[in-house]
């Protein structure tokens, strides 16, 4: 254990170094925070914190975006819409192909329709025309054979 003279030097020396803990504090020229003497040890002052400041996460720095520049934005923008335009004006030209293919196939099945109706019209007329020559070839065999008979 401790004997009475150490703990007569402990408190002396503990006082010296409040004695010379409050000159430095009055001293305006030295730091407010005390230095210690050597052999005395004080504890390192901590921050506190603020009472908002324990329930906030700690706010990470984000990324820095690269700003574009609206003339290049612009830019971009207006080669993009070209290429669409020489894109969509072939796909006009490919589909303008297949329409005129189409017409042509339309129009040629439309006339086929057509002859088709003036073959069976002509047909129709040269039927009606052998039975009606029929007809009369009939009546002129019978007079003549009536005549000849009488």
């Amino acid at each position: 254990m401790c004997s009475d003279d150490d703990a007569r030097q402990t408190r002396s020396f503990s006082s010296k170094a409040a004695i010379e803990n409050k000159k430095r504090r009055t001293d305006r020229s030295m730091s407010a925070r005390p230095v210690p003497v050597s052999g005395d040890v004080t504890p390192p002052k901590s921050k506190k914190l603020k009472k908002g400041s324990a329930s906030r996460p700690t706010k990470q720095k984000k990324a820095k975006k690269n700003k574009i520049r609206t003339y290049c934005r612009r830019k971009a923008e207006i080669e993009e819409l070209l290429g669409e335009i020489a894109r969509l004006k072939e796909q006009k030209e490919k589909y303008t192909k297949r329409a005129e293919a189409l017409n042509e196939r339309q129009e040629l099945l439309r006339r086929e329709e057509t002859n088709q109706a003036l073959r069976e019209v002509l047909h129709n007329q040269r039927l009606a025309f052998a039975s009606s020559l029929s007809m009369v070839s009939q009546i002129l065999v019978r007079c003549v054979f009536n005549n000849l008979s009488q």
